[in-house]
């Protein structure tokens, strides 16, 4: 397998930051659930009708926010 990685001196790539962001938010959430706040997901009401799978290319002024059933041609556009 050879020697452990040095982290402090390799170069990062975007895939490897983002693992990075994921870690650091589910620390502070497990953090955040161990001191009695709620866990991610369970603040707001959704509605799971509203919940589904999407896949395209916007441009980047287009807030991936908007992008739900009934205005994605008006967020793309």
């Amino acid at each position: 397998m050879g020697s452990p990685v040095q982290w402090h001196t390799d170069v990062h790539g975007a895939s490897d930051l983002a693992i990075v962001e994921l870690r650091r938010l589910m620390t502070d959430a497990a953090k955040k659930v161990a001191e009695g706040g709620a866990a991610i997901g369970t603040e707001a009401v959704i509605p799971q009708a509203r919940i589904a799978a999407h896949e395209g290319v916007y441009p980047e002024e287009v807030d991936w926010r908007t992008l739900v059933v009934g205005t994605l041609c008006e967020a793309a556009e």
